[in-house]
């Protein structure tokens, strides 16, 4: 019965199985283990192998049935040697079959390996790149600090709006030059100064966003977080 049942896999073992079977060195085996020179009556021929060769592949079938039964087939005068002959092929079929998943496994286990090297290599190359994408943009979590960045302006641009409305209504009540006006007016421009300040701050020191640099500084972002996730 063929052991693997994945989609595609079993296709590919029966391939196997037939280019195994029929092979030269299989035949050899057979023909050197059950003395079919002799048997076949090919001893005194100019190819006495050849010729066995021939004569065995008429005596033996190999096929593969739709309910995944692999069947090996063997006529012979002899009853018992077509029996013992159809075993030998298994057998061999068995260790052919098992040096090629021993040689699979290997090939496999150095091809993870170097890929989880390259791997290691390339992680280590984003996580560098990455590190120089915060000294320059002092951004080490984008999502959190455009938050926190718009909920600051937000809150500055409230506390503007307050006092534009205030700074209106005490133009309606007192003098200009009194000293509640003077501090209310005095209020609302430091508030109306740093608002500016925090749109236009290109000063990389600072911990609050570059402004004008974050639409290239979120695509460079998104890219490097894509980049160590992979």
């Amino acid at each position: 019965s063929l052991a693997s049942t994945v989609f595609g896999q079993q296709d590919q073992q029966v391939d196997r199985y037939y280019v195994l079977l029929q092979s030269y060195t299989t035949k050899k085996r057979v023909i050197d283990h059950f003395d079919l020179t002799h048997v076949y009556e090919t001893a005194d021929s100019d190819q006495p192998i050849i010729d066995a060769m021939g004569q065995l592949e008429d005596n033996t079938t190999f096929e593969a049935k739709d309910e995944g039964n692999f069947v090996i087939s063997v006529w012979d005068t002899d009853p018992e040697r077509a029996r013992n002959m159809a075993d030998y092929y298994v057998q061999i079929l068995n260790e052919l079959n098992t040096q090629i998943a021993t040689k699979e496994a290997r090939e496999f286990r150095t091809f993870i390996e170097d890929r989880y090297r390259q791997a290691q290599a390339d992680f280590d190359s984003v996580q560098n790149r990455f590190t120089a994408y915060q000294h320059k943009y002092g951004i080490f979590e984008l999502p959190s600090q455009v938050t926190e960045y718009f909920n600051m302006l937000a809150s500055i641009t409230t506390k503007k709006v307050e006092a534009e409305v205030q700074l209106h209504l005490l133009q309606q009540t007192v003098r200009k030059s009194s000293d509640t006006y003077r501090q209310a007016k005095a209020r609302y421009d430091a508030v109306s100064q740093k608002l500016k300040q925090l749109y236009h701050d290109e000063d990389p020191e600072n911990i609050v966003l570059n402004f004008k640099e974050l639409p290239d500084a979120g695509k460079q972002y998104l890219q490097l977080q894509k980049d160590l996730e992979i």
